[in-house]
C-alpha cells in the first residue's frame, strides 16, 4: 500500500483559472451561460467524431441529391399541343406500325 499511485487532478488555482463564478457556471454543469455553450460548441467543431460525423453527413446528402437529379430537369411541355417531349416521342413509338 505505501507504492500506490494516486491521480489527483489541479485544482483551479493550480491551473492558474480564477475562481469559480456562479453567474456563468456551477460545479455540476447544470446551468451553463451562453458564452460558454458557444465555446464548448466551438472546441466541439474541432474533433474527430465531430468531423467524421460532418463527412458523413455530407456523403448522405451528396447520395440523395445524385439520387434525386440523376436523370436530370423534368421535361417540359412542348409549344403544340401541352404534352412534353418525351411522351409524345413514346406515344409515336407505340402507334406506329412495324
Amino acid at each position: 500500500m505505501t507504492q500506490d499511485q494516486v491521480f489527483v487532478p489541479k485544482t483551479r488555482s493550480g491551473r492558474n483559472l480564477p475562481p469559480l463564478d456562479p453567474a456563468r457556471e456551477d460545479t455540476t454543469g447544470e446551468h451553463v451561460s451562453k458564452e460558454v455553450m458557444a465555446e464548448m460548441w466551438e472546441a466541439l467543431g474541432d474533433t474527430p467524431i465531430s468531423a467524421a460525423f460532418w463527412s458523413a453527413l455530407q456523403l448522405v446528402g451528396l447520395q440523395m441529391w445524385g439520387g434525386e437529379n440523376g436523370f436530370g430537369a423534368y421535361p417540359q411541355p412542348s409549344s403544340s399541343g401541352g404534352r412534353c417531349i418525351l411522351s409524345a416521342m413514346l406515344l409515336a413509338n407505340a402507334i406506329t406500325p412495324r
